[in-house]
């Protein structure tokens, strides 16, 4: 798809002050921007500095954040982690038809069935855990380099 550029800066300049405001440049396309710039220079220069002014902080903090990224990884939960937590699901829903259906023939409930459901969340637990743990302290870091 080909960008007409002059076309693109004909539209700004034919666009009330108040539908000119309303266009988020965030979202504009490179080419797009450009023009955007050109035109809030002739309409507003003081503006357009605090634009690329506030474009160079966040640039410089993207930089940072990337440079961060690669050093220091966000942590993941383990893969095991989430298959401890699908088995544990499982066998939750296993104790608790078995519960059910032991409750709607007024059956006795075996106190095991507790004891299962605990026994299964335990390692999903103490796996769960240690991920936070190790995400609590890499948001602290980012915190005090002042990434979050």
């Amino acid at each position: 798809m080909t960008v007409d550029i002059q076309e693109i800066k004909e539209r700004y300049a034919a666009m009330p002050d108040e539908d000119f405001r309303a266009v988020t440049r965030c979202d504009l396309t490179e080419a797009a921007r450009l023009c955007y710039d050109e035109e809030l220079a002739r309409r507003d220069p003081k503006r357009l500095q605090e634009v690329q002014q506030h474009d160079a902080v966040e640039a410089q903090r993207r930089a940072r954040v990337a440079a961060a990224d690669a050093q220091d990884p966000e942590p993941q939960p383990a893969k095991l982690q989430w298959g401890l937590t699908v088995m544990a699901l499982l066998v939750t829903a296993v104790a608790l038809t078995s519960l059910v259906l032991h409750a709607m023939n007024d059956q006795p409930v075996a106190g095991s069935s507790y004891g299962i459901v605990a026994l299964t969340w335990i390692p999903v637990w103490t796996s769960h855990m240690s991920y936070r743990r190790a995400k609590t302290q890499w948001e602290a870091r980012r915190r005090e380099a002042g990434l979050l």
